[in-house]
C-alpha cells in the first residue's frame, strides 16, 4: 500500500517512524499524487491486508498527532 506525504522534508523521519513500528518502508512514487510523495509500506507481521491497512491507519494518526498538518493520507 502507498501513503502519500504532503511534506517531503519529513520523509526521512517518516520512513524511520515506520520502520520503528516494524514496517518496511520506502519512498515511491505515485503519478497520481504530483504534490509531496508516496512511501510504499508493508505491514510482514499482519495476518492479512486488512489487518496491515488497520495497522497503517493507526500509525498515520498517530504520525499527525505529532505532526500536525504534515498530510499523510493512506492511497490504496
Amino acid at each position: 500500500m502507498h501513503v502519500r506525504l504532503s511534506d517531503a522534508g519529513l520523509a526521512e523521519e517518516f520512513l524511520g517512524f515506520l520502520r520503528r513500528a516494524e514496517c518496511v518502508a520506502a519512498v515511491g512514487e505515485v503519478a497520481a499524487h504530483a504534490e509531496g510523495i508516496a512511501v510504499k509500506v508493508e505491514v510482514p507481521q499482519a495476518y492479512d491486508e486488512d489487518q496491515a491497512r488497520m495497522e497503517v491507519a493507526l500509525y498515520l494518526r498517530v504520525w499527525e498527532a505529532v505532526h500536525p498538518g504534515s498530510g499523510a493520507e493512506l492511497l490504496d
